[in-house]
């Protein structure tokens, strides 16, 4: 006896534009105080006016669970959060997601316990949310914890070809995402560089008294400065990842543009000289590079020593039962466990 199935069918209510916003805002709720300050705007107004944000990445929200409130009861997002479960002061993630979309919810992600990464499910895609650690050498955090983190995101996203990834990634992959980096690239192409003999073997020498602006060494040559960009192990692990072909700078795949920096040094005062660097990204499988329609840097947003970076791409709303934004009338509740 053969037993009839039914399939249930994803219905398609519609395909639109979807804009997917990053931004490290060096603590949530003093952003939060300074978009009132200077725009005289609510959150939730913000998100949906200023950034217009159909999802919105951020990250270090830092705050324990029950300081973050106010962000779980938005009148058009549900929000999502991971904090830092041992330093509450430390990293955090929380993706915002437009009512008007779908979402399935929060998957497990490495580092999720730290505040460090958030999955959430699209249906046609995934968003992981990451905040990368940063490591240098007067750093106290071990190196070793720092490659382990970049290691452990390349192995949970090998084998998935829907996983859109943005965040901060406390990283550069390119000499022109780096003003030091391109400053000196700019210098070995100038044909009047004093010192700097045609054909000279030295490779690089060390600088006598370098300037907090200039990198410790001088160059001879455009390849050394490459080999000493890539002498970084993160920087490494990133160029590698999109060297491979299987994830596209979304910001590179439209613009080419050189100083198109998203962080820069506030204790220095760089920002008004646009003296940065570019490691805020959103990396999309290659698979979506035809969907991808607008990508750029917001460096005209303030109140944090990030700007936000935003990609929007063409993508189905399913509906298919799974939906849960449909279900949580106040998330308010939810976030507390009520």
């Amino acid at each position: 006896m053969i037993k009839s199935m039914i399939f249930i069918c994803p219905l398609i209510l519609c395909s639109c534009r979807m804009r997917i916003t990053s931004f490290n805002v060096n603590g949530i709720r003093s952003f939060s105080k300074y978009v009132m300050k200077s725009c005289r705007l609510r959150f939730n107004e913000y998100v949906k006016n200023i950034l217009r944000a159909d999802i919105l990445c951020v990250q270090e929200t830092r705050g324990r669970e029950g300081a973050l409130g106010e962000f779980h009861s938005l009148r058009d997002y549900i929000t999502f959060t991971n904090t830092n479960k041992t330093n509450s002061s430390r990293s955090g993630v929380s993706t915002m997601v437009s009512k008007k979309l779908y979402c399935r919810g929060v998957l497990d992600s490495p580092f999720a316990e730290d505040g460090r990464s958030l999955l959430t499910d699209h249906g046609e895609f995934k968003v992981l949310n990451l905040y990368f650690p940063f490591f240098d050498e007067s750093s106290e955090r071990d190196k070793s914890e720092v490659i382990g983190f970049y290691d452990a995101i390349g192995e949970f996203i090998r084998g998935h070809d829907n996983i859109i990834m943005c965040g901060d990634f406390n990283a550069v992959y390119s000499i022109i995402d780096h003003y030091q980096f391109y400053s000196e690239l700019l210098r070995i192409q100038r044909k009047d560089r004093p010192g700097l003999e045609e054909g000279a073997k030295e490779r690089r020498r060390a600088r006598k008294s370098p300037t907090r602006l200039e990198l410790p060494y001088e160059f001879y040559a455009e390849d050394a400065l490459e080999s000493y960009l890539l002498e970084t192990e993160q920087r490494k692990w990133l160029r590698s990842l999109i060297d491979g072909g299987e994830y596209i700078d979304a910001y590179r795949a439209l613009c080419k543009r050189p100083e198109s920096y998203t962080c820069w040094n506030t204790m220095l005062n760089l920002r008004p000289r646009n003296l940065g660097t570019r490691i805020d990204y959103i990396l999309i499988p290659a698979r979506f590079l035809n969907r991808l329609k607008d990508c750029d840097i917001q460096p005209e947003i303030h109140g944090s020593d990030h700007c936000p970076v935003y990609a929007e791409i063409d993508f189905d709303v399913v509906d298919d039962g799974n939906n849960i934004l449909s279900k949580r009338k106040n998330n308010l509740l939810d976030f507390f466990g009520l």
